[in-house]
């Protein structure tokens, strides 16, 4: 959990929402439009290297990070179908280097990317969704989602899981707004 979030906390969303869209679109802060509330890790290069350090991470010089034999690596997969997300990626890839973490890029094929994530055969994935219907997070959260749903990182956690289910029994707009406070 400590890695994945020193990578969070290494990518620059603003710049890359400069870079990509030239400062002409907004930064996602919650699944849910009508909310307000932080849903994204800010950008801290000196909370990045914090938690790295704590980590047992260690620079040698040029190259990823080690931690005995061990690298600093990950792979992340995308589909060949959004050249957009290409470019992401290769943004990720450059913030992410700066702080000697080397995150590799895998293209494939949307099949290939479909198969993959339903086998959750990943390090990490470039994945978004596009909903005309309210966003429902059980499919995509919720722990009994592993396997059948959209959950393809099995996320896993209690807390989480019993804010998802008030919220799918929540009635009324002002208790659905609360629970999907809870989750972002």
């Amino acid at each position: 959990a400590e890695n994945r979030t020193a990578v969070a906390k290494a990518i620059h969303l603003q710049e890359i929402q400069k870079a990509l869209f030239h400062c002409f679109s907004g930064i996602a802060r919650s699944p849910w439009i009508s909310h307000d509330a932080p849903f994204f890790t800010p950008f801290s290069p000196i909370q990045t290297r914090d938690i790295l350090e704590q980590q047992g991470w260690k620079n040698m010089g040029s190259g990823p990070l080690r931690r005995g034999q061990e690298l600093f690596s990950f792979t992340l997969l995308q589909t060949d179908q959004d050249r957009d997300r290409q470019r992401l990626s290769t943004i990720l890839q450059g913030n992410l280097r700066e702080f000697g973490i080397r995150m590799n890029i895998s293209t494939v094929s949307g099949h290939s990317f479909a198969t993959r994530l339903a086998t959750q055969d990943f390090d990490a994935a470039l994945v978004s969704y596009e909903s005309a219907t309210t966003f429902d997070p059980f499919d995509h959260f919720h722990t009994r989602a592993i396997g059948l749903g959209k959950n393809y990182g099995g996320y896993k956690n209690t807390a989480v899981d019993q804010t998802i289910e008030a919220l799918s029994l929540a009635t009324g707009e002002q208790a659905r707004s609360e629970r999907r406070a809870q989750l972002a």
